[in-house]
């Protein structure tokens, strides 16, 4: 370690006779720029510390400029749980502490409810809804079979139309009981001012469904604004 430290000083010092670097106290300090001649591909400075370089003005991050990371602003819509149409198996439940839709373990529990879409959204985007169940601690550890149910999109001027649904993968797993979770769906093709019917069901008697009564304690739905 002592031999690479003489060695950069030396260095420092023969280049510092001509006036271009010095490395007095250990720094390294130009009188004129810094250049690398590396090729793309090669990171041109390898450093160790993560603290914050006072005063460096770079001009992109990974590639990209400040334009590219403006800021966006997310509308969000929570539907009130006695505003869903509830039907098939389901049953509204206000007798616990936790108020919701009771979501049956045998048959299908049918709920679902409408929206216009926002004359603020921005086109091409997703429109995200997050359904909040809640498994009882009596159940334990369970899957629930949470699905679409309806979707019917009607828009002004054109009529009806096929909107696209697109869940976050498997059924609600719970890993123990007494705990909610969000279950999200991704709706697209879309536009402002449609008006869009949508509805899910839970299908107690499934194979893949061993939870015992649930309920659905929250409906949500956010989307980017322009």
């Amino acid at each position: 370690m002592s031999n690479v430290r003489f060695t950069l000083l030396l260095a420092g010092f023969l280049l510092s006779l001509s006036g271009v670097l010095s490395a007095a106290d250990g720094d390294l300090r130009a009188a004129g720029k810094l250049v690398s001649d590396v090729a793309t591909g090669q990171p041109p400075l390898v450093v160790n510390s993560t603290t914050a370089v006072p005063n460096l003005n770079a001009d992109m991050l990974d590639g990209m400029h400040a334009s590219d990371f403006a800021l966006q602003s997310d509308g969000y819509i929570s539907f009130p749980l006695w505003a869903l149409e509830v039907s098939g198996a389901a049953e509204s439940d206000g007798s616990a502490r936790v108020f919701g839709i009771l979501l049956k373990a045998a048959g299908s529990s049918k709920f679902g409810s409408s929206i216009v879409i926002p004359p603020d959204y921005a086109p091409g985007t997703d429109v995200l809804f997050d359904v909040l169940v809640h498994n009882p601690t009596i159940n334990g550890a369970c899957q629930a079979f949470i699905r679409t149910n309806y979707d019917y999109g009607y828009r002004p001027g054109v009529g009806t139309f096929n909107p696209s649904w697109f869940y976050s993968g498997a059924s609600p797993v719970f890993l123990s009981g007494n705990s909610t979770i969000s279950h999200r769906y991704t709706l697209r093709n879309v536009q402002a001012g449609d008006a869009v019917l949508f509805g899910w069901y839970r299908w107690g008697d499934h194979a893949d469904d061993n939870c015992g009564d649930v309920r659905l304690v929250g409906v949500s739905m956010r989307y980017q604004k322009q």
